[in-house]
């Protein structure tokens, strides 16, 4: 029985880290948008790192990826970013200050 716990934990381990090197890349900013108004899209590069670590500007933390979720560990504004089927962006819809936003990251 202990030996199949470990076989699970390691397999999970695994397929955590799979999605972390196939999320792993530079995106920059394509896509800003304000309520219903585009904006200039201002936000610095996400990076992230295939050890499971991002940076945008002076943010830096951890990232997880669940299915299609995309998780930053230190991000106040943004929840949590959804990649599109093909992986190459990701879509971060939020509120701030009552007004719905939305940034998209397109894979470099």
């Amino acid at each position: 029985m202990r030996i199949l716990a470990l076989l699970l934990c390691a397999l999970s381990f695994q397929a955590r880290a799979a999605e972390k090197s196939k999320a792993a890349g530079h995106y920059r900013c394509w896509s800003f948008n304000v309520g219903t108004r585009a904006g200039r899209c201002t936000s610095p590069p996400l990076v992230l790192k295939e050890d499971g670590t991002y940076s945008m500007s002076t943010e830096k933390g951890t990232y997880k990826v669940k299915g299609s979720q995309l998780v930053l560990s230190a991000s106040k504004i943004r929840g949590p970013g959804k990649f599109n089927k093909d992986g190459n962006q990701i879509v971060f819809e939020y509120k701030y200050k009552g007004v719905q936003q939305s940034v998209i990251y397109l894979r470099q």
